[in-house]
């Protein structure tokens, strides 16, 4: 027995409404008339849309499943949908939720690392463009304040675990040092000049790349998604779908489908963000980005000379 009866409860109220419904026949002509409604057709159709919305007729069955009542559900949601996922699914009632981890698909396709290189090699040279304009436009005694700063920051952290008192003066250092930093930049970019013009591209480096990787996660969930949607409209399901992050339990009736959907899609999206090389079908993703011109790197520097104007020759990639 169900360890909720109120459900039962409501089940039985629904069907019995149900049951005392009537529907008009030859409507509009002199043989109109109203009879009892198709119950066994109703109590099918719930039933097979309730195998669909579960994930599958042995699902729903999968607290008795050798019963004889088990025996004559399946009979049913198998006479009234047929033997096809596919056509199964076209009972659901609800959206059909699948996992899109955007991250994870683009880490295991290998390009997640190609833009961590990309971001890293431009972060450095963002840091070394800074380094160089706080020491073009610092103060005799800034920069010797600076240094003083530096070393006592190693000497209170140490190379071990620091006691709480010298992290916090080495917070307070650091709070002095960002101060004096500030302080410099802002006469640097007011005065302006070669060293500071390297700064700013080093800068839109940094950012071309981080947009292009925001970029790239938009467009194969948009691809990814819209894949998913055009392989089961073919198939004749065009049931709502729906894509989360997390992990969700999935029945493993449908992993057939969904693997060959997945695979589909995850082509498509691929694609999307890859303009592949002819001859190097068999190049992973990542061997095929570089191949083609396309890692972080070389698309961002395209960006720098055709979508940023203001920041030609980044340099980023050279």
């Amino acid at each position: 027995m169900p360890t909720d009866p109120d459900l039962i409860d409501a089940a039985v109220v629904a069907f019995t409404a149900a049951a005392r419904s009537r529907r008009t026949v030859g409507a509009g002509t002199p043989h109109e008339h109203a009879e009892p409604v198709d119950f066994a057709e109703i109590a099918c159709h719930v039933l097979t849309s309730a195998a669909a919305n579960i994930g599958g007729v042995e699902t729903l069955l999968s607290g008795r499943p050798n019963s004889w009542e088990a025996d004559y559900v399946r009979q049913i949601v198998l006479s009234t949908a047929g033997d096809s996922i596919e056509a199964l699914l076209r009972w659901r009632t609800e959206p059909l939720r699948l996992v899109l981890d955007t991250e994870s698909e683009l880490a295991d396709l290998g390009l997640e690392q190609q833009y961590e290189d990309a971001a890293d090699a431009a972060a450095r040279r963002e840091n070394h463009a800074h380094e160089m304009m706080i020491m073009d436009f610092a103060k005799p005694e800034e920069k010797v304040r600076i240094a003083e700063i530096r070393s006592r920051t190693v000497e209170l952290l140490g190379e071990g675990g620091a006691a709480e008192l010298e992290r916090e003066r080495a917070a307070q250092l650091a709070d002095e040092a960002w101060a004096i930093v500030t302080a410099v930049t802002e006469r640097a970019q007011i005065a302006g000049g070669p060293v500071v013009e390297a700064h700013a591209k080093a800068m839109a480096a940094c950012d071309a790349v981080e947009e292009l990787w925001e970029h790239d996660k938009v467009a194969y969930r948009a691809v990814y998604a819209d894949d998913i949607r055009e392989s089961l409209a073919a198939r004749g399901v065009t049931i709502v779908v729906e894509f989360v992050d997390a992990p969700i339990d999935t029945s493993g009736e449908w992993d057939p489908l969904l693997d060959e959907l997945h695979e589909s899609a995850r082509r498509s999206a691929t694609q999307r963000i890859i303009q592949t090389v002819p001859g190097h079908a068999e190049a992973s993703p990542a061997e095929a980005a570089r191949l083609a011109g396309r890692t972080y790197a070389e698309r961002a520097n395209t960006v720098a000379y055709t979508e940023r104007p203001g920041t030609e020759g980044m340099g980023l990639g050279q």
